[in-house]
């Protein structure tokens, strides 16, 4: 009689298939509610991460104007060198003296594909190494379409005298710039100059651009890659994208305001006049 009560008391003491089943259901639901939590947690470090490289790549522009008769890095051509075949030397080859570590240029959430052999560095042909940062560099706006500039000469940091930008503090000198085009690939590799600059109509390669889109803010009329539904802008940090401002402090950007009244941030002097959008 003992042996037997031991036994039922041991039947009792086991979880009934409907009891598993909830606190399985109960652990999905969880798991459901915590995943993306823990996806939100790791993009944010990512994001520092890439903010922390940007800082970086600001500090070595400054210690290169400091060196170049306070004067931002030109665009300029030389010969190729370790097999190259484009004269067009990157910004990312002359800050070499400043930033020698390649992952610098690189930020964690960019995952593109690459593909790209014009390239002045032979080196990164095979190795296609990712360049997630672009230097801005004059690109078209209306303001500048008013005075007949096509693009706005008085827009981004590529060749101007510190002398030249009025408010440091303000003005957009790297962007992460990431974007692909119809074959689902960036052309942004290490050692060449495509994706190195945001350049005439670039804008549209920028993080948080609704597209397609039929608002204002998310297209630009005189840039038809605004409206190719195929050229996809950069992934960013959840609608967000990092920037470094010439006095070197970094921020992380929505689109609307990079994109507002007619992209100020990356003007040198800053319009009088307010544009829409």
């Amino acid at each position: 009689m003992e042996v037997v009560r031991i036994q039922r008391r041991r039947r009792r003491a086991g979880f009934t298939l409907i009891e598993l089943l909830v606190v399985i259901a109960v652990i999905a639901i969880i798991a459901a509610i915590l995943f993306p939590v823990f996806a939100q947690v790791r993009e944010k470090g990512r994001q520092t991460a890439c903010a922390s490289n940007l800082k970086q790549l600001a500090a070595a522009l400054a210690m290169y104007a400091q060196d170049y008769d306070e004067t931002v890095l030109a665009e300029f051509s030389a010969p190729p060198i370790n097999g190259g075949t484009d004269s067009a030397v990157p910004y990312d080859r002359q800050l070499v003296p400043y930033v020698r570590n390649d992952q610098v240029y690189a930020c964690p959430s960019d995952g593109a594909p690459r593909a790209n052999d014009f390239l002045w560095d032979g080196r990164y042909k095979l190795l296609q190494t990712k360049r997630s940062y672009a230097i801005t560099n004059n690109l078209r706006t209306e303001e500048g379409l008013s005075r007949g500039e096509k693009p706005d000469r008085n827009s981004g940091v590529v060749g101007a005298g510190l002398a030249q930008i009025e408010q440091p503090s303000e003005t957009i000198a790297f962007a992460e710039s990431w974007s692909t085009f119809s074959d689902g690939k960036s052309d942004s590799v290490m050692g060449g100059e495509g994706g190195s600059t945001l350049l005439d109509c670039d804008a549209w390669k920028l993080p948080g651009r609704n597209k397609p889109s039929d608002a204002a803010i998310d297209n630009f009329t005189p840039c038809t890659d605004f409206t190719d539904a195929k050229s996809l802008p950069a992934l960013g940090h959840q609608g967000q994208g990092n920037y470094a401002f010439l006095d070197g402090h970094v921020k992380s950007l929505t689109w609307s305001q990079v994109r507002g009244n007619d992209f100020r941030l990356f003007k040198r002097r800053k319009p009088t006049q307010t544009y829409v959008p």
